[in-house]
């Protein structure tokens, strides 16, 4: 089973819920977006510290290979738990990933968040940072270090004067 982290190390900090989810499952194809009734009902029930808000933070839909109608994946124990309280099956990583431990082995940033890591990045090329914060968003975090920084740097030298 998936090492997860726990709801308040994801609600406190300054990463998006996409960034969780590449950094829990990575490779895998997802939706930010849930089913509305769905959410709604499970969000009926749930404890308080689950509330509607952290539920909808808290769970991607995945589309692992060869599931075209996609199943729930938890980002903190908390939601798996309570899922898989109400009979809810959520996905489960091949065994390659079993052991992942976001706060170790996944920090692409180098000890930043990806916030000051686009902040650096227009520092850098001298561009603005709510115009990089843009391109981030419209490119995505998949390409923070490829694509981003292109564009970056496409934009600072005037290709989309």
């Amino acid at each position: 089973m998936t090492n997860l982290p726990s709801i308040v190390t994801i609600m406190d900090s300054s990463s998006t819920k996409g960034d969780w989810a590449e950094a829990i499952y990575p490779g895998l194809t997802y939706d930010c977006a849930l089913p509305q009734d769905w959410l709604n009902n499970i969000a009926s029930t749930a404890p308080a510290s689950l509330d509607y808000h952290a539920l909808l933070f808290t769970i991607v839909y995945a589309y692992p290979p060869g599931n075209a109608y996609g199943l729930p994946a938890a980002l903190c124990r908390e939601t798996r738990d309570y899922l898989h309280s109400l009979g809810i099956t959520t996905y489960q990583p091949q065994p390659e990933h079993s052991s992942l431990d976001i706060t170790m082995t996944h920090d692409p940033y180098n000890g930043q968040t990806r916030k000051q890591y686009l902040s650096g990045l227009a520092d850098d090329f001298g561009v603005d940072l709510d115009t990089v914060l843009l391109m981030a968003d419209l490119l995505g975090p998949n390409e923070d270090f490829d694509g981003l920084v292109t564009t970056i740097e496409d934009y600072a030298d005037g290709i989309y004067s």
